[in-house]
């Protein structure tokens, strides 16, 4: 019986870890394009500032 509850936590841990791993590269591309996009919308702000402006 103490043989199979480290097992089941063992399980438990590697379900824990496979899981976070997907998430946490969407995450890293979500952030990616969302600050690239954050950056695009300056950059045409900034244009669109400079032609009124100038």
């Amino acid at each position: 019986m103490a043989e199979r509850r480290p097992d089941k936590v063992d399980t438990t841990r590697h379900d824990r870890g496979e899981a976070p791993g997907p998430l946490s590269r969407r995450l890293g591309w979500f952030a990616l394009y969302w600050l690239a996009g954050l950056a695009v919308i300056f950059t045409i702000a900034y244009l669109i500032r400079l032609v009124l402006i100038g």
